[in-house]
């Protein structure tokens, strides 16, 4: 796995709620001393890592109001592309969205495509993130 692909799963596993994530091959120790740590305190990350969480974030998580994109990149999504966000929402697969919305799961994988582009998102952990707060606003 690419480091950059390494970057986005631990991004994606932090909004998640993941509660630890260890560097590439932990030894023993490492990951002893991570259950010890994550039982003590709600979150740590290996000490390589904290600084690629704080770029990213102040890279692209932290924006003053004013500076942010608006949530909506392109146009607005269609009828079809809002059910499709919301079975993501509620924590559903592209296979079971293809079955519950008599799709093909490779129409589903585009459909999740064209959103991730609309919603300027990069993952359905996003995506979700997006929409939920959309609709709190």
């Amino acid at each position: 796995m690419a480091a950059a692909e390494r970057d986005h799963l631990m991004f994606d596993c932090i909004c998640a709620g993941a509660q630890a994530f260890l560097s590439r091959d932990p030894g023993d120790a490492e990951i002893l001393a991570t259950i010890a740590e994550v039982s003590a305190r709600p979150f740590t990350l290996a000490p390589g890592l904290t600084r690629k969480l704080i770029d990213e974030f102040v890279a692209s998580a932290w924006r003053p109001a004013a500076a942010r994109p608006p949530l909506l990149a392109g146009e607005p999504l269609t009828e079809r592309e809002n059910d499709i966000l919301r079975l993501i929402v509620a924590g559903k697969g592209n296979k079971d969205i293809a079955l519950a919305l008599k799709l093909a799961e490779g129409t589903v994988k585009n459909y999740v495509s064209r959103i991730l582009e609309k919603l300027n998102a990069r993952s359905r952990t996003e995506l979700a993130v997006k929409a939920l707060k959309r609709r709190d606003a």
